[in-house]
C-alpha cells in the first residue's frame, strides 16, 4: 500500500482537531504516522518504512472516513494503493484507489476517494432477460450490488461508503444519459478506457488510475485467473448487450443474460 511522504507535509488535519503527523525515525529508517485527537483518549500509531510503503489495512475505515477533502486524501495515499477486506461471509478481496475527488455526491460535493475491487466478486448476469432496456438504472446487477452485495461488505466499510451520482445511457440504443445514486456500481467504458467505442458519450470521466501507462484493464477472479468482467455501459448500437472487459484487457460487448465477473467500485 502506498502513501506519499515528504513534499513539505508535516501533518494533515482530517476532522476538527484530529491531526495526522509524520515523524522521521532516522535510526530505524522508518516514518511513524501518528493520529492525535484531543477528544479521543488514545493515540493511534502506524509505522511506514523507507520508500513510502504503507499497510493501508493498518488504517481503520473510521480514520479514512475522517479525511476532510480529496486534496488531503491525495497527499496521504497514491493511486493504486490497496486495502484488503474481509466480507461478512468470510471471503476476502482487495480494494484499490482509482481516483480522488472524481465522483460527485447528490448534494454536489466531491467524494474523497474512489475505490474498485482488484478481483471480481463472483459471476452474474447483468439482467435475467437478454436486454439492456433501462440501462444500468433498470438492471438486475444494480439491484444486487446496492442491496444484497452491499450488506456483505464489512460493517466498518459500509459505514464509510458515500453514495454518488453515476451517469449512464438509458439503453436500447438511447443516447439519453440518466442519473442514478449508487452506493456500489460498475464502472463505465469511458471511466476505464477514456473513450467510447461501444457506448454513448457522457458516462462520467476517465479515472486517473486507469489513464496511467501500463495499467492492466483486465480483472482476475479470487484465484488470480483472468476473467471477463462487466461494465455498466449499454451497447449503443444494440438492445441486448452491455460492454465487457475481456481477458486481454480490451473492451467488447456481450448479451446481458450471460454471467461474467463483476468488479464494482465505491466511494469513501
Amino acid at each position: 500500500m502506498l502513501i506519499k511522504l515528504g513534499a513539505g507535509i508535516p501533518s494533515i488535519r482530517i476532522d476538527g482537531d484530529a491531526v495526522i503527523s509524520f515523524e522521521k525515525n532516522c535510526e530505524q529508517d522508518s516514518v511513524v504516522l501518528r493520529h492525535d485527537n484531543p477528544i479521543d483518549t488514545g493515540r493511534a500509531t502506524t509505522r511506514m518504512y523507507a520508500g513510502g510503503n504503507m499497510r493501508l489495512d493498518d488504517i481503520s475505515w473510521d480514520d479514512i472516513k475522517r479525511i476532510k477533502s480529496p486534496e488531503d486524501a491525495s497527499k496521504m495515499f497514491c493511486l493504486g494503493a490497496r486495502k484488503p477486506i474481509k466480507f461478512v461471509d468470510g471471503s476476502e478481496n482487495i480494494l484499490q484507489i482509482i481516483g480522488f475527488g472524481q465522483d460527485i455526491t447528490k448534494c454536489g460535493k466531491r467524494a474523497n476517494i474512489t475505490w474498485d475491487f482488484v478481483h471480481t466478486v463472483g459471476s452474474r448476469a447483468m439482467n435475467e432477460k437478454d436486454t439492456n432496456a433501462g440501462g444500468w438504472s433498470g438492471s438486475d446487477m444494480r439491484d444486487y450490488l446496492n442491496g444484497e452485495f452491499f450488506e456483505l461488505l464489512p460493517p466498518d466499510l459500509r459505514g464509510c461508503v458515500v453514495p454518488v451520482v453515476k451517469k449512464t445511457s438509458s439503453g436500447k440504443r438511447s443516447a439519453n444519459i440518466a442519473d442514478t445514486v449508487d452506493k456500489v456500481w460498475l464502472k463505465s467504458e469511458h471511466e476505464v478506457f477514456g473513450r467510447c467505442i461501444y457506448s454513448f458519450p457522457g458516462e462520467d470521466g476517465w479515472y486517473d488510475f486507469y489513464r496511467q501507462e501500463d495499467v492492466d484493464w483486465a480483472k482476475t477472479d479470487k484465484n488470480g485467473d483472468r476473467v471477463w468482467s462487466w461494465l455498466r455501459s449499454p451497447y449503443k448500437d444494440g438492445s441486448c448487450s452491455f460492454v465487457i472487459v475481456n481477458t486481454a484487457g480490451s473492451c467488447s460487448i456481450y448479451g446481458a443474460n450471460y454471467a461474467f465477473g463483476c468488479a464494482p467500485a465505491l466511494c469513501t
